[in-house]
């Protein structure tokens, strides 16, 4: 049972998350997912293009 009203998620009606051990750097996520890719890293776009457009 929720302790108190901001508990609850407003928009689902569900019991908020309650983060026990936040991340709090690069490093952690590095060591849960692991290193970037070069295709990964060189994805990003600094334009829209037509495609995106459309």
């Amino acid at each position: 049972m929720p302790s108190s009203v901001s508990d609850i998620n407003p928009l689902t009606g569900a019991l908020m998350f309650d983060v026990k051990d936040p991340i709090t750097s690069i490093d952690q996520i590095r060591d849960l997912i692991g290193e970037v890719y070069y295709t990964q890293d060189t994805k990003c776009i600094d334009h829209i293009d037509a495609h995106c457009r459309s």
